[in-house]
């Protein structure tokens, strides 16, 4: 191995991923549209889930998220922000459907304001946090504790405001660049599809089982996709 390739692989064993990478038991679940044909039902569904695997022995935090950090660069949204004239310009931003377990669960670091609490749901404006990325690209020299992005027609109800930053969370691989991300509680945005990501005190792979068996119990007709 030559002494160039030597120093990218010593660069890429020093990458930040911005999370933890040791006990975590991940588990993602894919849910029938039939049965659960609105943001209610979805949410109930999360917390039960949540709350359930929370409770079994062996686990310290549980988390949810419809895209696991390293899964790649995508299913994104372009924003608008309030109060900036606009020309039309497409500013492409990760988004992220999260619980408000999620950040302190993966063990990611907030750099300003604060995370999501369970009060964060559709009877209260909307909320979102951004990463280190975004705020630096879209507000070098500002405070963006309390501004407001939308999507590209500030449709009333795309309109969210930033109430935390987070420490850049490695959303795709190593070697590629970080983008500006969004995270958006599952309380105010769901999905059909997500990852439970559970904190656990010993192996991992001993926490798998319970996991599946909590998930079976609360309703057999939703698919476990991957457990890992």
């Amino acid at each position: 191995m030559c002494s160039s390739d030597l120093k990218s692989l010593n660069r890429l064993l020093h990458v930040e991923l911005g999370f933890r990478t040791d006990h975590l038991a991940i588990m993602t679940i894919s849910i029938p549209d039939a049965r659960y044909n609105n943001d209610e039902k979805l949410i109930r569904l999360q917390s039960q889930l949540e709350a359930s695997i929370a409770q079994l022995p062996g686990v310290k935090r549980v988390g949810t998220t419809n895209m696991l950090p390293l899964e790649g660069n995508g299913n994104t949204n372009w924003v608008r922000f309030v109060g900036r004239p606009y020309d039309g310009k497409h500013n492409e931003v990760n988004e992220r459907d999260v619980s408000a377990g999620y950040f302190n669960t993966i063990g990611a670091q907030l750099l300003k304001g604060r995370y999501f609490t369970q009060a964060d749901d559709a009877t209260h404006p909307n909320v979102v946090i951004i990463n280190e990325t975004f705020a630096k690209k879209y507000f070098p020299s500002e405070d963006p504790i309390g501004k407001r992005f939308g999507d590209t027609n500030l449709t009333p109800k795309s309109i969210r405001q930033i109430v935390g930053v987070v420490k850049d969370v490695r959303d795709s691989s190593l070697d590629e660049e970080i983008w500006p991300a969004e995270y958006e509680p599952f309380t105010q945005s769901t999905d059909d599809y997500f990852s439970v990501i559970a904190l656990t005190a010993q192996d991992e792979q001993s926490v798998l089982p319970a996991m599946a068996a909590v998930m079976r119990r609360i309703d057999p007709e939703v698919g476990l996709v991957d457990e890992r």
